[in-house]
């Protein structure tokens, strides 16, 4: 995982800061006002993750920043009064070249020339900026994206990686898995898309947990998509929290010495912990049907809020989905719909997030407009999500149906052997146990949510 470059970006822009502009207000991060970020991503970057950016320049009049720059690991963004937007990804730098006479600066990419005027820049200042940027570059410093990229679009071997270190957490409680184990980690697999083949794989290891949490670690972070890595942590450890509370008194879930272990290791403080817990407390009380469109707002922004202040991105927390069993894309649809998307920095986390939140709630709202009667009216958007679940619910149930077909099949060639291997046969039938178990838990899980939907 590329940690260094927010750091090396910090420092360089630091360096930078009283030389790049004449006058221009610049701010660096931590020390960005959140209205004026807000008010550049929507204007001129809307692609960028907002707790991605490391460095802003103002240069408007009244201090909107609807014009000005920004700079991340990845990119250079820039709205100036008379030119075009202008966007340099640092992965496609190739040279730079100062024109004196004519007052700007020659960016050779990958994909084209591109000039910036120094009206509002130093011209040897940028030019200097830019040629420590390739060097960086150079280093493997920096990222490849300004976006999160959610746990479904990550390879393959990040998302086995992922699964095995929550397996792991479940056998170092109590040396097994129960039926609320493995509903929650079947739950999460059908959320990140994990294919057939690779369902097999991780099928296999849940019987057999035989690898190290640190070779599991060590292999998960060299695949990450670079920038993701913190993200993808954070998500991690809001699975474990997910899975510890499915069998646990959900109040000391983050305490278990397993998931301490790792944020120690990500350097994730207590606080942090907190946070990310009361964020799954709070996906349980959309689950419940407790919360309406409005308490969701405000609940929402309020966790936005502490989540930020103790330098949690809320949308990290979503990378793998909610911890109720809804899909990334899912939660972001259903935070867009209630205009939470943009705020909360949902919009640049999963693409083409407005046609699916017109499509889906939109078609829903259909339904209900036409089968409720008078009761139309009390359609919420959160209904959206509580859908979506129900969803992936059932396709988990299938999921797992076709695994029990599977173990089904092993046990009644295990029994055609003429030597019978009765531990092994045990072994399976308590599988096969398990997984029965945990898909009554996933139909309960689903008969419950078409109950909080039917009550509203």
């Amino acid at each position: 995982m590329n940690t260094k470059s927010a750091s090396e970006f910090k420092k360089l822009t630091l360096d930078y800061k009283d030389k790049l502009t004449d006058g221009d207000h610049i701010y660096v991060k931590p020390n960005i006002p959140e209205k004026k970020l807000n008010n550049a991503i929507n204007k001129y970057a809307q692609e960028v993750d907002k707790n991605q950016v490391i460095a802003l320049g103002d240069f408007t009049v009244f201090g909107s920043a609807k014009e000005g720059f920004l700079i991340t690991p990845a990119g250079f963004y820039r709205k100036g009064t008379l030119e075009s937007d202008m966007k340099i990804v640092f992965d496609n730098l190739e040279e730079v070249n100062s024109f004196p006479d004519d007052d700007e600066i020659l960016i050779k990419t990958k994909n084209g020339n591109k000039k910036i005027s120094t009206i509002y820049f130093n011209m040897d200042i940028l030019e200097d900026f830019f040629n420590e940027i390739i060097k960086m570059k150079e280093k493997g410093l920096i990222n490849k994206t300004d976006k999160m990229v959610i746990v479904e679009d990550m390879p393959n071997i990040v998302k086995i990686n992922y699964l095995k270190c929550i397996i792991l957490m479940t056998y170092k409680n109590d040396n097994q898995i129960d039926e609320s184990e493995l509903a929650e980690i079947q739950t999460l697999m059908t959320q990140i898309n994990l294919d057939t083949k690779n369902r097999v794989e991780i099928r296999e290891y849940l019987s057999e947990p035989n690898i190290s949490l640190d070779n599991t670690l060590k292999e998960m972070g060299e695949n990450v998509p670079s920038g993701s890595g913190k993200a993808l942590i954070i998500s991690l450890i809001k699975d474990l929290i997910r899975v510890r509370r499915a069998t646990i008194d959900k109040n000391i879930a983050r305490d278990f010495d397993f998931i301490q272990n790792i944020a120690e290791r990500y350097d994730i403080r207590n606080e942090q912990l907190e946070e990310i817990e009361e964020v799954i407390k709070f996906d349980e009380k959309i689950l419940a049907g407790e919360l309406d469109d409005s308490q969701i707002k405000k609940m929402s922004k309020e966790l936005a809020s502490k989540t930020g202040a103790v330098g949690i991105p809320l949308a990290a927390v979503y990378l793998s989905g909610s911890s109720i069993g809804l899909a990334a894309p899912g939660i972001t649809t259903g935070l867009s719909a209630l205009g939470l998307g943009g705020i909360l920095g949902f919009s640049s986390m999963v693409t083409g997030i407005g046609t699916a939140v017109i499509a889906g709630v939109g078609v829903y709202k259909g339904i209900k407009y036409l089968t409720s009667g008078s009761e139309r009216e009390k359609t919420q958007k959160r209904d959206f999500m509580i859908q979506e679940v129900i969803k992936i619910n059932q396709k988990t149930i299938n999921n797992m149906s076709e695994d029990i077909n599977y173990l089904a099949n092993e046990l009644v060639e295990l029994v055609k052997q003429n030597k019978i291997n009765k531990m092994k046969i045990n072994k399976i039938a308590n599988r096969l146990t398990v997984f029965k178990n945990a898909i009554g838990k996933l139909s309960d899980k689903g008969y419950n949510l078409s109950g909080v939907l039917e009550d509203e």
